[in-house]
């Protein structure tokens, strides 16, 4: 799910709501279990351990 996070991103060049809306449609929760939100996107993108 990360990977498909990054590719979205840099080479679909898809923006954080339209990722966090393609992750909810397909009924994919967070780490939490809870819908994504767009903040949590560049949270993941800038995180060093998924880097």
């Amino acid at each position: 799910m990360i990977r498909e996070i990054f590719d979205q991103f840099v080479n679909c060049r898809k923006s954080y709501s339209d990722i966090s809306r393609q992750l909810n449609d397909a009924g994919i929760a967070n780490h939490n279990g809870r819908p994504w939100t767009d903040r949590m996107i560049p949270t993941i993108l800038g995180n060093e351990n998924y880097i």
